[in-house]
């Protein structure tokens, strides 16, 4: 493993130390190993929160467009090939944002509308 000064980015090789918690840079600055650990692993955490971010919000978007399907077929007249394109656009963005998760769609959300459309467009 290795540590590089925050002011002339020379790069050290940490098992040169022995065992030293900080030490003198070439240049003159103090650096501390335990501070360099610290760094780690806090761009570690702000790493995992910005991809849980990321996830919400590909979470979210999903939602959205799953709501605004379950609207059209409820609340309008669209026509069934009109709510197929929609219905297309929620399973391309679910295969785009979670291809591990693609059975989801069919599972959850295919389910859900041919129900709605079943209860509430069958009967008109």
């Amino acid at each position: 493993m290795s540590i590089y000064c925050p002011l002339c980015k020379e790069v050290y090789e940490l098992s040169s130390f022995g065992g030293k918690t900080s030490f003198k840079c070439k240049c003159g600055a103090t650096i501390s190993l335990y501070q360099d650990e610290i760094f780690n692993q806090l761009s570690d955490i702000i790493n995992t929160y910005q991809a849980q971010i990321e996830e919400d919000e590909k979470v979210t978007e999903i939602k959205i467009l799953s709501d605004k399907i379950s609207h059209l077929i409820l609340n309008t007249d669209l026509k069934d090939v009109d709510i197929n394109i929609e219905k297309e656009k929620l399973k391309n963005l679910i295969v785009t944002n979670f291809p591990d998760k693609t059975y989801l769609y069919e599972l959850l959300y295919e389910s859900r509308f041919k129900r709605l459309w079943e209860q509430f467009r069958s009967c008109h």
